[in-house]
Protein backbone atom coordinates (compact mmCIF):
# COMPACT_ATOMS: atom_id res chain seq x y z
CA UNK A 1 0.00 0.00 0.00
CA UNK A 2 1.40 3.41 -1.00
CA UNK A 3 1.92 5.85 1.92
CA UNK A 4 -0.08 9.12 1.91
CA UNK A 5 1.41 12.04 -0.03
CA UNK A 6 2.07 14.03 3.17
CA UNK A 7 4.06 11.16 4.64
CA UNK A 8 6.06 10.85 1.43
CA UNK A 9 6.94 14.57 1.55
CA UNK A 10 8.11 14.28 5.16
CA UNK A 11 10.17 11.23 4.24
CA UNK A 12 11.83 13.17 1.42
CA UNK A 13 12.65 16.04 3.77
CA UNK A 14 14.79 13.77 5.95
CA UNK A 15 16.06 11.55 3.13
CA UNK A 16 19.28 13.49 3.42
CA UNK A 17 22.18 12.61 1.10
CA UNK A 18 24.59 14.71 3.19
CA UNK A 19 23.98 12.72 6.40
CA UNK A 20 24.59 8.95 6.41
CA UNK A 21 22.85 8.27 9.73
CA UNK A 22 19.75 6.61 11.21
CA UNK A 23 16.54 8.57 10.49
CA UNK A 24 16.08 9.86 14.09
CA UNK A 25 19.29 11.89 13.85
CA UNK A 26 18.19 13.39 10.55
CA UNK A 27 14.85 14.34 12.10
CA UNK A 28 16.52 15.89 15.14
CA UNK A 29 19.08 17.98 13.27
CA UNK A 30 16.40 19.26 10.86
CA UNK A 31 14.04 20.06 13.74
CA UNK A 32 16.70 21.93 15.72
CA UNK A 33 17.86 23.81 12.62
CA UNK A 34 14.35 25.06 11.87
CA UNK A 35 13.82 26.01 15.52
CA UNK A 36 17.18 27.82 15.63
CA UNK A 37 16.27 29.89 12.57
CA UNK A 38 12.66 30.56 13.56
CA UNK A 39 12.76 31.46 17.26
CA UNK A 40 14.59 34.84 17.00
CA UNK A 41 11.62 36.16 14.99
CA UNK A 42 8.98 34.85 17.38
CA UNK A 43 7.70 36.40 20.59
CA UNK A 44 9.14 33.56 22.69
CA UNK A 45 12.41 33.68 24.55
CA UNK A 46 13.56 30.21 23.54
CA UNK A 47 16.63 31.02 21.45
CA UNK A 48 19.19 30.57 24.23
CA UNK A 49 17.53 27.31 25.29
CA UNK A 50 17.51 25.94 21.73
CA UNK A 51 21.15 26.87 21.05
CA UNK A 52 22.62 24.17 23.28
CA UNK A 53 20.79 21.12 21.84
CA UNK A 54 21.17 22.63 18.35
CA UNK A 55 24.95 22.87 18.72
CA UNK A 56 25.36 19.50 20.48
CA UNK A 57 23.13 17.50 18.14
CA UNK A 58 24.41 19.33 15.07
CA UNK A 59 28.08 18.86 15.96
CA UNK A 60 27.55 15.15 16.70
CA UNK A 61 25.78 14.51 13.40
CA UNK A 62 28.22 16.66 11.42
CA UNK A 63 31.40 14.98 12.67
CA UNK A 64 29.96 11.49 13.00
CA UNK A 65 27.74 11.09 9.95
CA UNK A 66 28.56 13.77 7.34
CA UNK A 67 31.83 12.96 5.62
CA UNK A 68 31.56 15.77 3.05
CA UNK A 69 31.06 18.39 5.78
CA UNK A 70 33.70 17.26 8.26
CA UNK A 71 36.43 17.31 5.61
CA UNK A 72 35.42 20.69 4.15
CA UNK A 73 37.28 23.98 4.26
CA UNK A 74 35.07 25.61 6.94
CA UNK A 75 35.91 22.81 9.39
CA UNK A 76 39.60 23.49 8.90
CA UNK A 77 38.86 27.15 9.56
CA UNK A 78 37.21 26.11 12.83
CA UNK A 79 40.49 24.47 13.85
CA UNK A 80 42.33 27.68 12.98
CA UNK A 81 39.86 29.62 15.11
CA UNK A 82 40.70 27.42 18.09
CA UNK A 83 44.43 27.92 17.47
CA UNK A 84 44.07 31.70 17.08
CA UNK A 85 41.91 32.10 20.18
CA UNK A 86 44.20 29.93 22.28
CA UNK A 87 47.15 32.03 21.12
CA UNK A 88 45.28 35.23 22.04
CA UNK A 89 44.42 33.89 25.48
CA UNK A 90 47.95 32.66 26.27
CA UNK A 91 49.52 35.93 25.14
CA UNK A 92 47.10 37.86 27.36
CA UNK A 93 47.99 35.62 30.30
CA UNK A 94 51.62 36.56 29.75
CA UNK A 95 51.28 40.29 28.93
CA UNK A 96 48.02 41.34 30.62
CA UNK A 97 46.93 38.72 33.18
CA UNK A 98 44.60 41.27 34.76
CA UNK A 99 42.22 41.15 31.77
CA UNK A 100 42.74 37.51 30.69
CA UNK A 101 39.80 35.18 31.23
CA UNK A 102 39.96 31.72 32.74
CA UNK A 103 39.91 30.15 29.26
CA UNK A 104 40.12 31.07 25.56
CA UNK A 105 36.30 31.46 25.21
CA UNK A 106 36.28 29.67 21.85
CA UNK A 107 32.47 29.78 21.75
CA UNK A 108 32.76 33.53 21.10
CA UNK A 109 33.95 32.78 17.55
CA UNK A 110 32.92 29.19 16.84
CA UNK A 111 29.22 30.09 16.84
CA UNK A 112 29.83 31.82 13.49
CA UNK A 113 30.03 28.29 12.05
CA UNK A 114 26.48 27.36 13.08
CA UNK A 115 25.59 27.55 9.39
CA UNK A 116 27.31 24.18 8.89
CA UNK A 117 24.55 22.49 10.89
CA UNK A 118 21.85 24.24 8.86
CA UNK A 119 23.65 23.23 5.67
CA UNK A 120 23.69 19.50 6.43
CA UNK A 121 20.13 19.65 7.78
CA UNK A 122 18.82 21.01 4.47
CA UNK A 123 20.59 18.24 2.59
CA UNK A 124 21.04 20.27 -0.58
CA UNK A 125 17.38 19.69 -1.45
CA UNK A 126 15.39 22.30 -3.35
CA UNK A 127 12.18 21.27 -1.58
CA UNK A 128 13.73 21.99 1.83
CA UNK A 129 15.08 25.31 0.55
CA UNK A 130 11.64 26.31 -0.74
CA UNK A 131 9.99 25.47 2.57
CA UNK A 132 12.65 27.42 4.49
CA UNK A 133 12.35 30.46 2.21
CA UNK A 134 8.57 30.59 2.67
CA UNK A 135 8.92 30.16 6.45
CA UNK A 136 11.55 32.89 6.86
CA UNK A 137 9.75 35.30 4.50
CA UNK A 138 6.50 34.80 6.42
CA UNK A 139 8.25 35.39 9.76
CA UNK A 140 9.95 38.55 8.48
CA UNK A 141 6.69 39.99 7.17
CA UNK A 142 5.01 39.12 10.48
CA UNK A 143 7.63 40.96 12.59
CA UNK A 144 5.40 44.06 13.08
CA UNK A 145 2.55 41.93 14.43
CA UNK A 146 4.55 39.32 16.33
CA UNK A 147 7.21 41.59 17.89
CA UNK A 148 5.75 45.07 17.38
CA UNK A 149 2.44 46.92 17.59
CA UNK A 150 1.11 46.09 14.13
CA UNK A 151 -0.54 48.91 12.22
CA UNK A 152 0.36 51.45 14.91
CA UNK A 153 4.02 51.00 13.97
CA UNK A 154 3.24 51.59 10.30
CA UNK A 155 1.25 54.76 11.05
CA UNK A 156 4.10 56.03 13.22
CA UNK A 157 6.60 55.34 10.44
CA UNK A 158 4.43 56.97 7.79
CA UNK A 159 4.12 60.08 9.97
CA UNK A 160 7.90 60.52 9.91
CA UNK A 161 9.02 58.64 13.00
CA UNK A 162 11.87 56.15 12.87
CA UNK A 163 10.33 52.72 13.19
CA UNK A 164 11.83 49.27 13.74
CA UNK A 165 8.46 47.46 13.80
CA UNK A 166 9.33 45.49 16.91
CA UNK A 167 13.09 45.20 16.39
CA UNK A 168 16.00 47.58 16.33
CA UNK A 169 15.52 49.55 13.06
CA UNK A 170 18.94 48.41 11.81
CA UNK A 171 18.06 44.72 12.19
CA UNK A 172 14.65 45.23 10.59
CA UNK A 173 16.29 47.03 7.67
CA UNK A 174 18.74 44.15 7.19
CA UNK A 175 15.96 41.54 7.10
CA UNK A 176 13.89 43.61 4.68
CA UNK A 177 16.92 44.20 2.45
CA UNK A 178 17.42 40.44 2.21
CA UNK A 179 13.79 40.02 1.17
CA UNK A 180 14.28 42.71 -1.51
CA UNK A 181 17.35 40.90 -2.84
CA UNK A 182 15.44 37.62 -2.77
CA UNK A 183 12.55 39.12 -4.73
CA UNK A 184 15.01 40.45 -7.31
CA UNK A 185 16.94 37.18 -7.57
CA UNK A 186 13.84 34.94 -7.83
CA UNK A 187 11.66 37.39 -9.80
CA UNK A 188 11.16 35.00 -12.72
CA UNK A 189 9.23 32.66 -10.43
CA UNK A 190 6.54 35.35 -10.07
CA UNK A 191 6.07 36.63 -13.61
CA UNK A 192 4.09 34.99 -16.38
CA UNK A 193 5.83 33.85 -19.54
CA UNK A 194 3.94 36.03 -22.01
CA UNK A 195 2.34 38.81 -19.98
CA UNK A 196 3.61 41.45 -17.60
CA UNK A 197 0.28 41.56 -15.79
CA UNK A 198 -0.36 38.34 -13.86
CA UNK A 199 -1.27 37.34 -10.32
CA UNK A 200 2.35 36.46 -9.60
CA UNK A 201 3.56 39.81 -10.91
CA UNK A 202 1.03 41.67 -8.76
CA UNK A 203 2.09 39.72 -5.68
CA UNK A 204 5.76 40.43 -6.45
CA UNK A 205 5.09 44.16 -6.92
CA UNK A 206 3.07 44.37 -3.68
CA UNK A 207 5.78 42.61 -1.66
CA UNK A 208 8.53 44.70 -3.25
CA UNK A 209 6.78 48.01 -2.57
CA UNK A 210 5.94 46.94 0.98
CA UNK A 211 9.60 46.12 1.64
CA UNK A 212 10.88 49.39 0.17
CA UNK A 213 8.30 51.48 2.01
CA UNK A 214 9.06 49.78 5.31
CA UNK A 215 12.80 50.13 4.67
CA UNK A 216 12.35 53.87 4.34
CA UNK A 217 10.49 53.90 7.67
CA UNK A 218 13.56 52.46 9.41
CA UNK A 219 15.58 55.53 8.28
CA UNK A 220 18.74 53.43 8.42
CA UNK A 221 21.34 55.15 6.25
CA UNK A 222 24.01 52.48 6.40
CA UNK A 223 21.77 49.60 5.31
CA UNK A 224 20.09 51.70 2.62
CA UNK A 225 23.47 52.75 1.23
CA UNK A 226 24.68 49.13 1.20
CA UNK A 227 21.50 47.92 -0.50
CA UNK A 228 21.64 50.63 -3.16
CA UNK A 229 25.30 49.86 -3.86
CA UNK A 230 24.69 46.10 -4.14
CA UNK A 231 21.65 46.52 -6.40
CA UNK A 232 23.48 49.04 -8.58
CA UNK A 233 26.67 46.99 -9.01
CA UNK A 234 25.00 43.63 -9.61
CA UNK A 235 22.19 45.21 -11.62
CA UNK A 236 24.71 46.98 -13.85
CA UNK A 237 26.67 43.75 -14.29
CA UNK A 238 23.51 41.85 -15.24
CA UNK A 239 22.33 44.60 -17.59
CA UNK A 240 25.67 44.71 -19.41
CA UNK A 241 25.79 40.93 -19.62
CA UNK A 242 22.25 40.66 -21.03
CA UNK A 243 21.85 44.03 -22.72
CA UNK A 244 20.65 42.50 -25.99
CA UNK A 245 17.94 40.52 -24.21
CA UNK A 246 16.84 43.59 -22.28
CA UNK A 247 16.65 45.68 -25.45
CA UNK A 248 14.45 43.05 -27.10
CA UNK A 249 12.30 42.37 -24.05
CA UNK A 250 10.79 45.58 -22.72
CA UNK A 251 8.77 43.93 -19.93
CA UNK A 252 11.54 44.01 -17.30
CA UNK A 253 12.43 47.58 -18.22
CA UNK A 254 8.78 48.56 -17.86
CA UNK A 255 8.44 46.77 -14.52
CA UNK A 256 11.61 48.41 -13.17
CA UNK A 257 10.48 51.87 -14.30
CA UNK A 258 6.97 51.40 -12.88
CA UNK A 259 8.35 50.17 -9.54
CA UNK A 260 10.72 53.13 -9.33
CA UNK A 261 7.94 55.63 -10.04
CA UNK A 262 5.66 54.01 -7.44
CA UNK A 263 8.41 54.07 -4.82
CA UNK A 264 9.19 57.69 -5.63
CA UNK A 265 5.51 58.64 -5.42
CA UNK A 266 4.99 56.90 -2.06
CA UNK A 267 8.22 58.37 -0.69
CA UNK A 268 7.27 61.92 -1.64
CA UNK A 269 3.66 61.67 -0.49
CA UNK A 270 4.60 60.34 2.94
CA UNK A 271 7.81 62.41 3.27
CA UNK A 272 9.76 59.17 3.82
CA UNK A 273 12.10 60.11 0.99
CA UNK A 274 12.65 63.56 2.51
CA UNK A 275 13.40 62.15 5.96
CA UNK A 276 16.02 59.75 4.60
CA UNK A 277 17.51 62.40 2.32
CA UNK A 278 17.87 64.81 5.26
CA UNK A 279 19.71 62.16 7.26
CA UNK A 280 22.16 61.57 4.42
CA UNK A 281 22.62 65.30 3.90
CA UNK A 282 23.50 65.88 7.57
CA UNK A 283 26.41 63.47 7.27
CA UNK A 284 27.95 65.13 4.21
CA UNK A 285 29.96 67.41 6.47
CA UNK A 286 31.45 64.31 8.13
CA UNK A 287 32.54 62.94 4.76
CA UNK A 288 34.03 66.31 3.86
CA UNK A 289 35.96 66.46 7.14
CA UNK A 290 37.41 63.01 6.53
CA UNK A 291 38.50 63.85 2.97
CA UNK A 292 40.12 67.05 4.22
CA UNK A 293 42.11 65.02 6.76
CA UNK A 294 40.88 67.09 9.70
CA UNK A 295 40.29 64.04 11.91
CA UNK A 296 40.49 66.04 15.14
CA UNK A 297 37.32 67.90 14.14
CA UNK A 298 35.10 64.89 13.49
CA UNK A 299 31.55 65.53 14.77
CA UNK A 300 29.77 63.25 17.22
CA UNK A 301 27.20 62.28 14.60
CA UNK A 302 26.45 58.71 13.50
CA UNK A 303 29.13 58.60 10.81
CA UNK A 304 31.46 60.91 12.74
CA UNK A 305 31.49 58.57 15.75
CA UNK A 306 32.13 55.58 13.50
CA UNK A 307 35.16 57.35 12.05
CA UNK A 308 36.37 58.04 15.60
CA UNK A 309 35.88 54.36 16.47
CA UNK A 310 38.11 53.52 13.51
CA UNK A 311 40.86 55.71 14.96
CA UNK A 312 40.48 54.13 18.39
CA UNK A 313 40.44 50.62 16.96
CA UNK A 314 43.48 51.21 14.76
CA UNK A 315 45.41 52.54 17.76
CA UNK A 316 44.73 49.44 19.87
CA UNK A 317 45.22 47.00 16.98
CA UNK A 318 48.68 48.47 16.33
CA UNK A 319 49.71 47.50 19.88
CA UNK A 320 48.73 43.82 19.48
CA UNK A 321 48.15 43.20 15.73
CA UNK A 322 48.56 39.41 15.78
CA UNK A 323 47.12 38.35 19.13
CA UNK A 324 44.47 40.99 19.81
CA UNK A 325 42.95 41.88 23.18
CA UNK A 326 40.61 38.92 23.64
CA UNK A 327 36.98 38.48 24.61
CA UNK A 328 34.83 41.64 24.39
CA UNK A 329 37.91 43.75 23.69
CA UNK A 330 35.85 46.51 22.06
CA UNK A 331 34.11 47.18 25.37
CA UNK A 332 37.48 47.15 27.15
CA UNK A 333 39.24 49.59 24.81
CA UNK A 334 36.28 52.00 24.81
CA UNK A 335 36.30 51.86 28.60
CA UNK A 336 39.98 52.77 28.60
CA UNK A 337 39.48 55.56 26.07
CA UNK A 338 36.56 57.00 28.07
CA UNK A 339 39.00 57.85 30.86
CA UNK A 340 40.37 60.63 28.68
CA UNK A 341 37.34 61.21 26.43
CA UNK A 342 33.93 60.95 28.07
CA UNK A 343 32.03 60.66 24.79
CA UNK A 344 33.03 56.97 24.61
CA UNK A 345 31.68 55.99 28.03
CA UNK A 346 28.18 55.15 26.76
CA UNK A 347 29.38 52.77 24.02
CA UNK A 348 30.04 49.05 24.37
CA UNK A 349 31.17 48.19 20.82
CA UNK A 350 33.10 49.75 17.94
CA UNK A 351 30.15 49.62 15.50
CA UNK A 352 32.27 47.87 12.89
CA UNK A 353 32.33 44.08 12.84
CA UNK A 354 35.74 43.76 11.19
CA UNK A 355 37.28 46.32 13.53
CA UNK A 356 35.78 44.59 16.55
CA UNK A 357 37.01 41.21 15.32
CA UNK A 358 40.57 42.44 14.72
CA UNK A 359 40.72 44.17 18.10
CA UNK A 360 39.58 40.93 19.74
CA UNK A 361 41.59 38.31 17.84
CA UNK A 362 44.10 40.09 15.62
CA UNK A 363 44.60 39.97 11.88
CA UNK A 364 44.45 36.16 12.01
CA UNK A 365 40.88 36.29 13.27
CA UNK A 366 39.98 38.77 10.53
CA UNK A 367 41.61 36.63 7.82
CA UNK A 368 39.58 33.58 8.88
CA UNK A 369 36.17 35.25 8.50
CA UNK A 370 37.10 36.92 5.20
CA UNK A 371 38.38 33.65 3.74
CA UNK A 372 35.14 31.97 4.81
CA UNK A 373 33.02 34.50 2.91
CA UNK A 374 35.24 34.20 -0.16
CA UNK A 375 35.08 30.39 -0.04
CA UNK A 376 31.27 30.47 0.00
CA UNK A 377 31.14 32.87 -2.96
CA UNK A 378 33.69 30.92 -5.01
CA UNK A 379 32.18 27.50 -4.32
CA UNK A 380 28.67 28.82 -5.05
CA UNK A 381 29.87 29.88 -8.48
CA UNK A 382 31.50 26.49 -9.05
CA UNK A 383 28.38 24.60 -7.91
CA UNK A 384 26.27 26.69 -10.27
CA UNK A 385 28.62 25.96 -13.18
CA UNK A 386 28.30 22.23 -12.54
CA UNK A 387 24.50 22.43 -12.33
CA UNK A 388 24.19 21.69 -8.60
CA UNK A 389 22.98 25.16 -7.67
CA UNK A 390 20.45 27.28 -9.53
CA UNK A 391 21.52 30.61 -11.01
CA UNK A 392 18.85 32.30 -8.91
CA UNK A 393 20.27 30.95 -5.67
CA UNK A 394 23.80 31.80 -6.77
CA UNK A 395 22.77 35.37 -7.55
CA UNK A 396 20.98 35.69 -4.22
CA UNK A 397 24.03 34.28 -2.43
CA UNK A 398 26.33 36.81 -4.11
CA UNK A 399 24.09 39.81 -3.44
CA UNK A 400 23.05 38.87 0.11
CA UNK A 401 26.56 37.98 1.28
CA UNK A 402 27.87 41.18 -0.33
CA UNK A 403 25.18 43.16 1.52
CA UNK A 404 26.06 41.50 4.83
CA UNK A 405 29.79 42.06 4.33
CA UNK A 406 29.21 45.74 3.51
CA UNK A 407 26.80 46.27 6.41
CA UNK A 408 29.34 44.71 8.78
CA UNK A 409 31.49 47.80 8.16
CA UNK A 410 28.88 49.98 9.88
CA UNK A 411 27.36 47.72 12.53
CA UNK A 412 28.40 45.13 15.09
CA UNK A 413 27.00 41.91 13.63
CA UNK A 414 29.57 39.26 14.54
CA UNK A 415 29.53 39.37 18.35
CA UNK A 416 26.96 39.77 21.15
CA UNK A 417 24.13 40.11 18.65
CA UNK A 418 21.50 37.41 18.26
CA UNK A 419 20.19 38.80 14.98
CA UNK A 420 23.63 39.20 13.43
CA UNK A 421 24.35 35.53 14.16
CA UNK A 422 20.88 34.59 12.92
CA UNK A 423 21.32 36.40 9.58
CA UNK A 424 24.81 35.01 9.03
CA UNK A 425 23.67 31.45 9.79
CA UNK A 426 20.78 31.75 7.35
CA UNK A 427 22.76 33.42 4.55
CA UNK A 428 25.62 30.93 4.63
CA UNK A 429 23.71 27.79 5.60
CA UNK A 430 21.53 27.72 2.48
CA UNK A 431 24.26 28.01 -0.20
CA UNK A 432 26.70 25.79 1.72
CA UNK A 433 24.09 23.01 1.68
CA UNK A 434 24.17 23.05 -2.13
CA UNK A 435 27.95 23.47 -2.12
CA UNK A 436 28.21 20.26 -0.10
CA UNK A 437 25.86 18.57 -2.54
CA UNK A 438 28.17 19.66 -5.35
CA UNK A 439 31.33 18.55 -3.54
CA UNK A 440 29.75 15.18 -2.78
CA UNK A 441 28.77 14.70 -6.43
CA UNK A 442 32.27 15.70 -7.50
CA UNK A 443 33.78 13.20 -5.07
CA UNK A 444 31.48 10.42 -6.32
CA UNK A 445 32.43 11.13 -9.94
CA UNK A 446 36.10 11.03 -9.01
CA UNK A 447 35.70 7.68 -7.21
CA UNK A 448 33.77 6.20 -10.13
CA UNK A 449 36.42 7.40 -12.59
CA UNK A 450 39.22 5.87 -10.52
CA UNK A 451 37.34 2.57 -10.16
CA UNK A 452 37.12 2.03 -13.93
CA UNK A 453 40.75 2.81 -14.61
CA UNK A 454 42.77 -0.24 -15.66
Amino acid sequence: MKPPEGVMQLHKAVDNPLIISPPPYRWLVLLFAVAFLATPLLSVDWFESIKIPFYLCGAFVLFRYSAVARSSYPVWLMLLVIVQMTFTWVSLLIDHPEIARSGPSIEDYLDKFAFLIVAIALGGRTSNLTALVFLMAALIFMIPWVLGDGLDDFFHGLSGGREGLGLNPIRTALYLSLVVLGLLAFRKRFFGIHSIVSLGALIWAALFLLCIGTLLMTQTRGVLACLLLVVFVFGLHGALKKRRVLLRNKRYTGIALLSFLLILFVGIQTDLAGKNYDKFERELSTVQTIFEGDLDSLPNSSWGLRAQFWLVGAKWISERPFSGWGYRAGRYVLGQESKTNEKFKDYRQLHNSYLELTVRYGVGGLAIILSLFLWVLYQSHQACKRGNMSKELRNFTFTSVALFMLAANFYGLFFDDVYGLHIMTLLLGVPVSFIYKDLQAKRSESMQASSVEP
